[in-house]
C-alpha cells in the first residue's frame, strides 16, 4: 500500500443531486479557503423525462462505445426506444438552450446526476455558454453537440462558437463505433471554466453526427489518456492533461467520490482524506490503449461467499474503470454466477439482459483489488424498472462483444476511487478505499 500526499493546490468538489435535474443559473455559492475551491448546489428544476428505457440505454451505450457488433447494438437500441416511458420527438434547432449569464466569468457551477445515476454530469462553461457534461474516464475526447448533430433532446445545449473560440483548420475528430456508426465533426480551441478555474485553448470537438443518442448530458469530457483521443491529424490533449501541464493542480490525480442518490464529489489535484476510511490500496494501470485498465484479484457473490481467486477468475476480471458507463458489464460466466443466486432472475431474450422481480432482495457483489474488497450493494444492482413488475440488472454480461470488462458507475460509486497519472514519480495507477 502506497500513501499519497494530500496537499491541495486546488480541489474541485462537484456536488451531485437527484437525477433528471437541470440547472437554473441561480448564483452558485463558492467558498474558497486558501487555494482550494468548494462548490455548493444552487437551485435546480426538473427537466423533461428521458424518453428511453434506462437500463437498455445504458447497456447499448456501453456496448456501442466499446466495440460491440452493429446487430447487437441495433437490437439494444430498438428495445431502449420500444420500452421507453413515452414517445419523443427530437429537436435540432441549432440554438443553444443555455445562454451566458452575462459578460465575464459566471463562476463555479454545480453538478447533477441523471435518473438511476445513469450519468454524473458536471457543470462547465465553454466560451460564454453553460453546459452539463459527463465526466468519462473511458474516453479521451471532449465533445459537445454542434448545430448539425442528430438526436439532440430539447433541454440539451448546442455549442455556438463565441469570440473566444478559434477553429483549428484541418483538424477533425472521427470516432468509429463497433456497430459501424460514427461520430465526427470539427475542432475548436476555446476557454473552459470549471469550478472558477479556466483552462485556455482547450480542444472542443463539435459533433455533427449521431453522438446524441441516449445521452442526457450536453456532451462528454474524456478523462482517459491522450493516446485514445480521436482528433486527426493532430491528436489533442485532454482536460486532465491540460490541468496538469498548466500547473493548475498540484498533483496529477482525479479523486472520484460518486454517491448513490446522495451528494458526491470529483476532486482534481488532491485526495481528500475526509472522503475515505482506512487505507488507499493502489494497483497498476495498463494505459497502453488509453484506458484506466486494471486487473482485480478476485470476486465473490454475497457476504459469506468465499472469494474466487483462481487464475481463471483473475484473468476473466481484467477491465477498465469507466465513469462514462453506467452499469457493470462483466465476463459472461461471472455474470451467470451472480444471477444464479437470484431466484427470479433470467437472461431475457426480449430484454437482451438479466431481469428479475423488482421485489426480490439482491446479494452484494464483491470485487477484490489487491488487499481491498470493493463491495457493490445489492440495491445498486437493481438498476431500473421495466414497467411490468420486473427490473433490469445493473450487472450485465459482455456477451463476448467487448474485449474487457466495464467497471462503470454501479461499481465506482461503491468505493472512493483515485485516478493517478503518476504522483510521487509512480506510473499510472488506480486507488480504491472504503467510503467515509
Amino acid at each position: 500500500m502506497i500513501s499519497l500526499p494530500r496537499k491541495l493546490s486546488w480541489g474541485l468538489c462537484l456536488a451531485f443531486l437527484l437525477p433528471l435535474l437541470r440547472l437554473t443559473t441561480a448564483a452558485p455559492i463558492a467558498s474558497a479557503k486558501g487555494s482550494s475551491i468548494t462548490v455548493k448546489v444552487p437551485a435546480s428544476k426538473a427537466s423533461p423525462d428521458f424518453p428511453y428505457h434506462r437500463g437498455l440505454a445504458a447497456y447499448a451505450i456501453a456496448m456501442r462505445k466499446h466495440g460491440a457488433s452493429k446487430d447487437l447494438v441495433d437490437k439494444l437500441s430498438a428495445l431502449a426506444v420500444k420500452h421507453g416511458p413515452k414517445s419523443h420527438t427530437f429537436e435540432n434547432s441549432g440554438q443553444s438552450k443555455d445562454k451566458s449569464a452575462g459578460s465575464g466569468s459566471i463562476g463555479p457551477l454545480s453538478a447533477v446526476p441523471s435518473s438511476w445515476d445513469k450519468e454524473y454530469n458536471t457543470a462547465v462553461t465553454i466560451g460564454d455558454q453553460d453546459f452539463l457534461l459527463d465526466f468519462d474516464t473511458g474516453s479521451s475526447d471532449l465533445w459537445v453537440f454542434g448545430r448539425k448533430a442528430h438526436g439532440v433532446l430539447p433541454n440539451q445545449t448546442v455549442y455556438v462558437p463565441s469570440s473566444s473560440a478559434s477553429l483549428l483548420p484541418g483538424e477533425m475528430f472521427y470516432i468509429q463505433y463497433g456497430d459501424g456508426s460514427a461520430s465526427e465533426g470539427s475542432v475548436y480551441s476555446d476557454s473552459l471554466t470549471i469550478g472558477g478555474t479556466t483552462v485556455q485553448k482547450q480542444a472542443i470537438e463539435v459533433a455533427a453526427g449521431s453522438t446524441g443518442d441516449f445521452y442526457q448530458s450536453d456532451g462528454l469530457v474524456g478523462l482517459g489518456f491522450d493516446v485514445l483521443n480521436s482528433v486527426e491529424p493532430t491528436r489533442q490533449t485532454t482536460l486532465f492533461t491540460n490541468l496538469i501541464s498548466s500547473n493548475l493542480i498540484s498533483l496529477p490525480v482525479l479523486s472520484a467520490d460518486l454517491r448513490h442518490d446522495q451528494v458526491g464529489c470529483y476532486t482534481f489535484g488532491a485526495v481528500p482524506s475526509s472522503s475515505y476510511t482506512g487505507s488507499l490500496i493502489y494497483t497498476f494501470v495498463n494505459a497502453t490503449q488509453g484506458y484506466w485498465a486494471f486487473n482485480p484479484t478476485g470476486y465473490a457473490v454475497g457476504s459469506n461467499a468465499t472469494t474466487n481467486q483462481t487464475s481463471a477468475a483473475v484473468q476473466a476480471l481484467f477491465g477498465i474503470a469507466d465513469t462514462g458507463s453506467s452499469i457493470i458489464m462483466i465476463d459472461d460466466d461471472i455474470a451467470a454466477a451472480y444471477w444464479s443466486g437470484v431466484a427470479s432472475a433470467q437472461l431475457s431474450s426480449q430484454m437482451m439482459g438479466y431481469i428479475f422481480d423488482c421485489g426480490e432482495t439482491l446479494s452484494e457483489f464483491r470485487v477484490q483489488v489487491e488487499g481491498l474488497e470493493v463491495v457493490v450493494p445489492g440495491e445498486y444492482l437493481n438498476y431500473a424498472p421495466n414497467g411490468d413488475g420486473s427490473c433490469y440488472g445493473g450487472l450485465q454480461p459482455t456477451l463476448g462483444q467487448v474485449p474487457f470488462n466495464i467497471f462503470g458507475d454501479v461499481f465506482l460509486k461503491s468505493a472512493f476511487v483515485v485516478f493517478d497519472r503518476g504522483a510521487d514519480g509512480m506510473g499510472p495507477r488506480i486507488g480504491f478505499a472504503a467510503k467515509s
